[in-house]
């Protein structure tokens, strides 16, 4: 990662982040040594001999922890009247919301007594899941860490059942099935919810540990 590389929707002068890209600027800065697993963005006295000058000179330090930023794009590089800034507030509520995702998954293998190696697929559905990139999502700790080929994107799953649906007998009667033996589990005031949402707020360790 030699700079900072950004595209926008439509072409259009950047306004703000997507929700996707918080994904892809988490992952990024991780592999850059931007990051801590912690969530912490780093200052330039810690940052290692590997992070690239160009990455180095987009840190900002802020006069306390809390004012840290990393600059994606500055005032009128892309014919944006105001920079683009990732600050230390915008991680700390990227690892709430990923945390709680992965929370949920985490205490949903539990109760079904699945671990992450028994895993055959993760399917990620909806619209925002088709613009996820996949192999980041896995690295900032969204989804299980599995191979790449057992993590899918699917887009408007609910969409194209409910057409199955419509026009297939016996995919109807499949999705009768499935209703009936779906159980519904109750993530709030679970106390493993709570354990494992500490834990899915980390980022993974770069040597792969928890």
């Amino acid at each position: 990662m030699g700079d900072v590389k950004v595209s926008v929707i439509d072409g259009v002068a950047p306004a703000g982040i997507c929700g996707s890209a918080l994904i892809d600027i988490g992952a990024g800065l991780l592999r850059a040594g931007v990051l801590h697993h912690t969530g912490r963005m780093l200052r330039h006295d810690e940052l290692g001999s590997a992070v690239p000058d160009a990455v180095r000179d987009r840190l900002i330090d802020g006069a306390t922890r809390k004012d840290a930023a990393f600059v994606l794009v500055r005032r009128g590089e892309m014919g944006n009247d105001e920079p683009i800034v990732f600050t230390q507030q915008d991680v700390r509520e990227f690892q709430l919301a990923k945390g709680a995702i992965r929370a949920g998954e985490m205490v949903l293998q539990g109760h079904a007594g699945v671990t992450d190696d028994e895993l055959g697929e993760v399917v990620l559905a909806g619209a925002f899941g088709s613009y996820i990139d996949l192999e980041n999502a896995r690295d900032v700790n969204l989804v299980p860490h599995l191979p790449l080929e057992r993590l899918r994107s699917v887009g408007n799953a609910a969409g194209a059942g409910a057409r199955l649906a419509l026009v297939s007998t016996s995919e109807r009667k499949r999705a009768e099935k499935v209703a009936e033996s779906t159980e519904h589990v109750r993530l709030s005031g679970l106390a493993e919810f709570q354990t494992a949402f500490t834990h899915a707020m980390r980022f993974p360790k770069p040597d792969g540990g928890d």
